[in-house]
């Protein structure tokens, strides 16, 4: 009995250790506003009371004390729900951001550490502009008009550098686009989670940790063209001195989130930033003009304060003296983790020298307890608080907040026409309540601009909770944490009343999906068919009580590479064409490569059908490994695709080429990184390529491969 004792208190502080870091129940602090202090130690403080506003931080040591002050209630949520490892990818052309844009008769792509810009013409051809060296090396670019801009990470190694580095903004004037000109050069402290451009200004999200936060700041300088700029804005216009927010709500500050606005039509402006003192389980969502952070409730600090106040009236006094010691001490001595940790090494001692009938009778009260203790926090307390900040200016300001039943991150939340679209997951005290512990339950919510609930859906049953939300068109798809869960599709024609409109269960061969149409009821999923390479499906769920199969093709072999079963962001669908791109690369039977490129389909409900293969290999050349922020391509591997007027124009480290849409001959091939094997390219530009042959479409659904479910219970 004792042994069990001491793995039950084991496993409990373990948990309590991940899932929170939150005091013990006998003393509590106020949240820092209007210099309050915290509230002192006391037998029966008062039950604090947290208005959920967002308030300003006036100072640094303001910001300093409420990290040492604030967050003695609820804390982290649970452990975050775990990919399933299928990939969804949004429409082309809608990311603010990416590595190859247009902007009227320009284009602009990124090669590695190489800025291009081309010109083209109606029939297709292109020219080279301009080729500008990018230091430190990009990984996005977006362009309004005559600016461009540049972000990525910073490795310059400026000093007073904290936690996870930096990220760069260059801001370029490309007005005359044969020569670039750099305006703006920032780096910026954290790393980057988000950018969007809206109006005149970029906005980029970063994070950081506070642990690492000094008396004199509470954010690392930021630098302009390798000098840093001042922190009191009295002394020079060019100057950086955030605004700093916190929630006013029971939360353990761990990070925080950083916006910050750069003026991309206005060099003369200066940059703009506010810091959201956050907690590890908060999240942002960037979208647009709005930036949106949650707040998950926990029920962390219920375990802790029921397993202590069923053990408190037994504790010796001696043992409450050591207790109220730990807790006294200052958060710079002892964190929160190592106070819990030390409290439950006396708590499991007393209990380990109970004897067996009064272990017995202890963990049985204490189960109890805690089951109706969890059940009615989550009839009444299982909320996540959304909060919208609006941006304009280059700042983001409050404009609403509202609350859901359940737990809600990014991952489920997505913005279009004015509306926010949330989902959220029950957790399992809610499914016993409901009935089923087997069970797991969801919520969608529709809202308005300012955060009115337009419309509700709730208690939407599956096998596993849900991992993410995907708005396409008017349906809201809903993604559980298990492949073999149904993927069910809420229909939101009404905003006002969304409903279920059915549900599919796909196999696992796919593992990506992307939309092909406004309505959001045509899907394109890839996966890797068994032993024959890979397998592009169009499917038609416009009826969802029968899906279908419109069309399918097989190409290649398991020894062929499809990078968009990493990266989705390289598949291009152009739907005034019909022109599906898929980057693709075949090897012979003896292993060497023949071709990397871009296979180019005519897609539509009535088929696919491979139309044309663009060669950036050269017959299987040029394969440098550029693993580089997450990504590892090759030189010869189509990283992004872009529909001109007549023609498509394919994107690799190596080669920009146009290809004409009417018969699929090459208009235009650019070299983009010159090195030995240019003459070879020229030598061999005429010869025919060797690619294997696709595999025969199917018109046919096998009956395994496409299964419907019953409308889930609601």
């Amino acid at each position: 009995m004792h042994n069990k004792i001491w793995r039950f208190s084991l496993l409990f502080f373990v948990l309590t250790i991940v899932l929170g870091a939150c005091s013990l129940p006998w003393k509590k602090a106020a949240p820092l506003d209007s210099g309050d202090a915290p509230t002192p130690p006391a037998e029966e403080a008062p039950a604090i009371s947290y208005s959920g506003e967002v308030k300003g931080i006036v100072s640094a040591s303001d910001w300093l004390n409420l990290i040492q002050a604030k967050g003695q209630g609820l804390s982290l949520s649970e452990a975050k729900v775990s990919s399933t490892g299928l990939l969804w990818s949004s429409p082309s052309g809608t990311a603010s951001l990416d590595v190859l844009k247009s902007e009227g008769q320009y284009l602009y792509a990124l090669s590695r550490s190489q800025l291009y810009i081309f010109s083209y013409d109606q029939a297709g051809a292109v020219t080279i502009l301009s080729r500008t060296e990018v230091s430190p090396r990009p990984t996005n670019l977006a362009v309004s008009g005559a600016s461009l801009v540049l972000i990525g990470p910073d490795d310059r190694g400026y000093p007073e550098t904290i936690g996870s580095g930096r990220t760069f903004i260059q801001v370029f004037d490309v007005s005359d686009p044969t020569q670039p000109k750099r305006l703006n050069d920032f780096s910026l402290s954290g790393e980057y989670l988000a950018a969007e451009q809206s109006g005149d200004y970029l906005y980029l999200l970063t994070e950081m940790p506070s642990r690492d936060l000094s008396a004199d700041a509470y954010l690392a300088p930021v630098f302009a063209s390798g000098q840093k700029l001042s922190a009191d804005c009295a002394l020079s216009v060019s100057c950086y001195s955030p605004s700093a927010y916190y929630f006013d709500l029971p939360y353990e500050p761990s990070r925080f989130f950083i916006l910050s606005g750069v003026n991309i039509h206005n060099s003369s402006q200066p940059l703009s930033s506010q810091a959201f003192l956050v907690s590890a389980s908060q999240d942002a969502y960037l979208s647009g003009a709005s930036l949106y952070i949650t707040y998950p409730a926990s029920a962390a600090s219920l375990e802790q304060e029921l397993k202590h106040s069923l053990v408190d009236s037994d504790l010796p006094p001696a043992e409450k003296a050591k207790l109220g010691k730990i807790e006294a001490a200052e958060d710079y001595i002892l964190s929160r983790q190592e106070k819990l940790a030390k409290a439950g090494i006396i708590i499991d001692r007393f209990l380990a020298g109970l004897d067996e009938a009064n272990q017995a009778l202890w963990q049985d009260r204490y189960s109890q307890s805690l089951a109706e203790s969890l059940q009615a926090w989550a009839k009444t307390e299982e909320k996540t608080t959304v909060y919208k900040f609006s941006l304009a200016g280059g700042k983001a300001s409050f404009q609403a907040r509202a609350e859901v039943l359940g737990e809600a991150d990014a991952a489920g939340l997505n913005e279009a026409g004015g509306y926010l679209y949330l989902a959220s997951r029950r957790s399992q005290a809610w499914s016993a309540i409901i009935g089923s512990v087997q069970k797991r339950y969801s919520n969608v919510y529709v809202f308005d601009e300012n955060l009115a609930e337009l419309g509700k859906l709730q208690n939407i049953a599956s096998d596993f909770p849900l991992f993410a939300a995907h708005l396409y068109g008017r349906r809201l798809y809903l993604e559980m944490s298990d492949r073999s869960a149904p993927i069910y599709a809420v229909d939101l024609s009404d905003p006002s009343k969304p409903v279920i409109a059915g549900a599919v269960k796909l196999t696992a061969t796919y593992s990506v999906i992307r939309p092909l149409n406004a309505a959001g009821d045509s899907l394109l999923a890839l996966g890797q068919a068994e032993g024959s390479g890979l397998k592009v499906s169009w499917f038609d769920f416009s009826n969802l009580s029968q899906p279908k199969e419109a069309a399918s093709y097989i190409i290649g072999d398991a020894s062929s590479r499809f990078v968009s079963l990493s990266h989705p962001e390289t598949i291009y669908y152009d739907a005034n064409s019909s022109r599906l791109v898929l980057p693709a690369a075949f090897s012979g039977s003896d292993g060497r490569l023949e071709f990397s490129g871009a296979l180019i389909f005519s897609a539509d409900q009535s088929g696919l059908t491979l139309k044309q293969r663009v060669d950036h290999s050269a017959g299987g050349n040029f394969a440098d490994l550029d693993a580089w922020s997450g990504a590892s391509y090759y030189d010869n591997t189509v990283r992004r695709s872009l529909a001109g007027p007549a023609s498509i124009f394919t994107l690799s480290n190596k080669l920009f080429k146009s290809s004409s849409l009417a018969d699929g001959q090459e208009v235009s091939s650019l070299m983009l990184i010159p090195g030995g094997e240019d003459k070879f390219i020229q030598d061999n530009a005429s010869s025919t390529l060797d690619v294997p042959e696709p595999g025969e479409g199917s018109d046919d659904i096998p009956a395994e491969e496409i299964a419907t479910s019953s409308e889930p219970s609601l």
